[in-house]
């Protein structure tokens, strides 16, 4: 007797599902993949430029129990007017140990599209240790005047004894102490 067997649902749903699983699993890697890819391409050869930190908003998604932020950035290419960009923040990247309006970053942004920013960290390096000796409790001296140490820098460069980056750096430096 040659019965042929019925064709049921069943038979056919369990493979077309783990078909459809497997493909969307193969899609959501693939997405995050590529993003991770464009934004170490960006952030290997993207255009140098500027930031400022304008203003940060909270999000409500979290990633290990930690907030996540959008970040809007005001970037200045040179030769180019400024211009506003968004940013979801990648704090593990930045290198940024207080967000504040006004922040200075070092970003760099891809030719292709502009609104694709990479931030490499900020411009001036962050210095908490009095922040860290107030909380402590500990005394904290009294900042150094940034018009005299500006006046001995000027003073120092007319004298040969640092290099005009040198200059420029310390300079960034007692300004981004104000």
């Amino acid at each position: 007797m040659n019965a042929e067997t019925p064709l049921s649902a069943a038979r056919f749903l369990v493979p077309l599902l783990f078909l459809l699983g497997t493909g969307v699993s193969v899609w959501i890697i693939t997405r995050i993949f590529g993003t991770w890819l464009k934004h170490r391409k960006v952030r290997e050869q993207g255009l140098p430029a500027r930031a400022i930190l304008l203003r940060s908003e909270r999000t409500a998604m979290s990633s290990q129990k930690r907030a996540r932020y959008n970040h809007l950035l005001e970037v200045t290419l040179p030769d180019r007017p400024p211009y506003e960009v968004w940013v979801l923040d990648r704090y593990h990247d930045w290198n940024v140990r207080v967000f504040a309006p006004g922040l200075e970053l070092d970003v760099r942004v891809d030719p292709a599209d502009a609104q694709r920013v990479a931030v490499m960290g900020p411009v001036v390096e962050q210095d908490l240790g009095q922040l860290a000796a107030l909380l402590a409790g500990k005394p904290v001296s009294a900042p150094k005047d940034p018009v005299k140490s500006l006046a001995e820098l000027q003073r120092m460069l007319g004298e040969g004894l640092i290099t005009m980056d040198d200059f420029e750096r310390k300079k960034a430096e007692i300004l981004g102490r104000l």
